[in-house]
């Protein structure tokens, strides 16, 4: 839609990167440097409106910013108003609302601030958000947890940036007034643009890990096909272990993994592939390999050694065990999926959390591989787009 601003690029916005379903943009009149919004393509008036793929690409989108966000500044708060012609436009035909969300390096708790009745740490089922005209999600503070508001509050008028000016001025840091120059705008998305658009390049490695293990293991294998890497399981690196420790009596556990790091790091030894089928596996192997599964506090003394498989060489590792303790983290990015996931507590901005519900295996690997272009690639600003 011509009229619509997210529809169109203003002349003094710029896209930090896009990828097939959302672009990351600097705000038109950022409050801050560091202001950046996560803009779905489809012309909807908010996230809960997209279907399951559109709706994991603009998550997929929004962890992104919001893991360069936080590394540049320390801090990151992820907003979205939605149903945002309420917040934003106030059109009786709702015909500018575009579904966003407010990606800046301050953290708060809108949701508190807002008066929300309803108070939730994971996303409410759809037809619960479907009984009210307005909801607002959130994700802030140092262990970023999902909170959702909804149910009688009273949304002003470009809530979010009052809000955030609120607790700027409280902090005694600099923010952009909303009537501020055009060039102060102007320089501050510029100074947005020079920080966060070139991530650093992560180590190449991905781990998957989520409830149903197939979901797991069918989202590896397609992910590591599309990007190319090997394919890491954690019955391999115990099948390992098991036999070098039968080979190598009177070694502790430790001292095994020790040996099989250093022989890994020298490239003489690449564990994580499918056994070559020459190697004989015997009862008694099988079963060491059971009750090595078995011990969660095997993990931490193979911690080294998986680290080293998953340096030398760009690897996708599926954590398929059941248990949920003593997992082990990836070296380069952790792709956690669930049926309606939303980020827990204590979950790093490294992590992304993909919510599986309606979509297939390989639309789960399509979004991990897009997630994982997004990181390794050098991605440059956008020229910028004229307004027409």
């Amino acid at each position: 839609m011509s009229e619509c601003p997210f529809c169109r690029i203003a002349g003094h916005e710029r896209v930090l990167f896009t990828l097939p379903g959302a672009r990351v943009l600097c705000d038109a009149r950022p409050a801050l440097v560091g202001h950046v919004l996560v803009v779905s393509e489809s012309h909807v008036p908010s996230a809960e409106d997209l279907d399951a793929v559109e709706y994991q690409r603009l998550r997929l989108a929004q962890q992104e910013a919001a893991a360069r966000v936080h590394a540049v500044f320390g801090e990151v708060g992820v907003y979205e108003h939605g149903r945002s012609a309420i917040c934003r436009f106030h059109c009786a035909d709702r015909g500018d609302t575009h579904a966003h969300a407010h990606v800046v390096p301050v953290s708060c708790d809108l949701v508190e601030r807002t008066g929300f009745i309803t108070r939730l740490g994971a996303r409410p089922p759809a037809e619960q958000l479907a009984e009210t005209d307005r909801y607002v999600y959130q994700e802030s503070g140092a262990t970023p947890g999902a909170i959702w508001g909804f149910g009688g509050g009273h949304v002003r008028r470009h809530f979010v940036r009052s809000e955030l000016h609120r607790v700027l001025e409280e902090r005694g840091t600099r923010w952009v007034p909303l009537d501020a120059p055009p060039s102060e705008h102007r320089e501050t998305n510029e100074e947005s643009i020079r920080l966060l658009g070139v991530p650093a390049e992560p180590e190449r490695s991905c781990l998957l890990t989520g409830h149903d293990p197939r979901l797991v293991e069918l989202a590896a294998r397609g992910a590591a096909h599309g990007l190319g890497w090997a394919l890491v399981r954690p019955q391999s690196l115990l099948r390992h272990v098991a036999r070098h420790e039968a080979l190598s009596p009177g070694l502790s556990l430790a001292e095994v993994a020790a040996a099989l790091t250093r022989a890994v790091e020298r490239g003489t030894l690449r564990p994580g592939a499918e056994d070559s089928a020459e190697d004989a596996v015997t009862p008694a192997l099988l079963a060491r390999e059971e009750q090595l599964a078995r011990d969660p506090g095997v993990w931490a003394q193979l911690d080294g050694l998986l680290q080293a498989v998953l340096r030398a060489s760009p690897s996708v590792f599926a954590d398929t065990r059941l248990a949920s303790e003593g997992r082990v983290p990836g070296a380069g990015l952790v792709v956690r999926l669930a049926d309606g996931a939303a980020r827990p507590a204590g979950s790093t901005w490294q992590e992304r959390h993909v919510d599986t519900a309606g979509l297939t295996a390989v639309q789960v690997a399509a979004c991990v591989v897009q997630a994982w272009r997004l990181r390794l690639a050098a991605t440059t600003p956008e020229p910028l787009i004229a307004a027409g």
